[in-house]
C-alpha cells in the first residue's frame, strides 16, 4: 500500500509547507503560518539532531503538523462509498490506522529536511468549503506541482488531499483500499494498515 518513490519523497514535504498560502481568511491564515514556521525550525534546531532528542523532536512535529489535517474526511476518501458499511468502531479505527501509516511512510522524510523551497501559484474556490491551492516545490534541480485542496470544517480550514502532479493521494489509497476490500474483509483490511504501518515504522527506526 504504498504509493511511488517519487511521490513518497514529494508527500513528505506535504505536512511542512502547505499552510502559508491562505489569503481568504487572514484571521485563519496567521496561526497557521505559524505553525509551518515553527516546524520549520524545529527542523533546522540542531540541539534536536541527537538520537536522544529524536522522540521529543517528534512529539512537537506531531503537535505543529497534525492540527492542520482533518484525518476523517482523508479516511472517508480514502475507502470511497464503503466507508458507509463501516461500524463506528471500525471508522475510529481506520481513521487511527491510517494516520498511522501516513505517519509511518512520511515523518522520517520531513526530519530529512535538505532547505527545499516552495512556490504559491494560485488558490482557487472550487466551491463555499473547499479551496484547492497550486504551488510548486523547488529540490535542487527540479520542480514538482503539488496542489493542496483543505475543507472548510468544524476546525477551520483543513487538508483533505494533495495531488502531485495531478496525481493524488487520497485517490491512490483508494484504489490499493478498494482492492482489498473486493477480497476481504473490513476487520482484514484494519489488520493489513496495522502490519503495514508497523512495517514501516520498524523500518524507519533502525539505525
Amino acid at each position: 500500500m504504498l504509493v511511488s518513490r517519487c511521490a513518497n519523497y514529494i508527500y513528505a514535504l506535504l505536512l511542512m509547507v502547505p499552510l502559508a498560502v491562505f489569503a481568504a481568511e487572514p484571521s485563519q491564515v496567521d496561526g497557521l503560518k505559524q505553525s509551518v514556521y515553527k516546524t520549520i525550525e524545529l527542523l533546522k534546531d540542531p540541539t534536536f539532531n541527537t538520537v536522544e532528542k529524536r522522540v521529543e523532536r517528534r512529539d512537537q512535529l506531531r503537535r505543529l503538523i497534525y492540527d492542520q489535517f482533518d484525518f476523517t474526511t482523508m479516511s472517508q476518501g480514502a475507502v470511497g462509498p464503503k466507508w458507509h458499511s463501516f461500524t463506528a468502531t471500525q471508522q475510529q479505527r481506520f481513521i487511527e490506522l491510517f494516520r498511522q501509516l501516513l505517519e509511518s511512510s512520511y515523518l522520517g522524510k520531513i526530519e530529512n529536511y535538505q532547505g527545499e523551497t516552495v512556490e504559491f501559484a494560485r488558490e482557487i474556490m472550487e466551491n463555499q468549503n473547499i479551496i484547492r491551492v497550486e504551488s510548486i516545490v523547488h529540490h535542487k534541480n527540479q520542480d514538482y506541482h503539488l496542489s493542496y485542496r483543505l475543507l472548510n470544517g468544524s476546525s477551520g480550514w483543513r487538508v483533505f488531499d494533495i495531488a502531485i502532479e495531478g496525481v493524488s493521494l487520497i485517490n491512490n489509497y483508494r484504489a490499493q483500499f478498494q482492492q482489498i476490500l473486493g477480497s476481504s474483509t473490513v476487520d482484514g483490511l484494519l489488520e493489513k494498515l496495522a502490519q503495514k504501518a508497523a512495517t514501516i515504522d520498524n523500518i524507519g527506526n533502525k539505525p
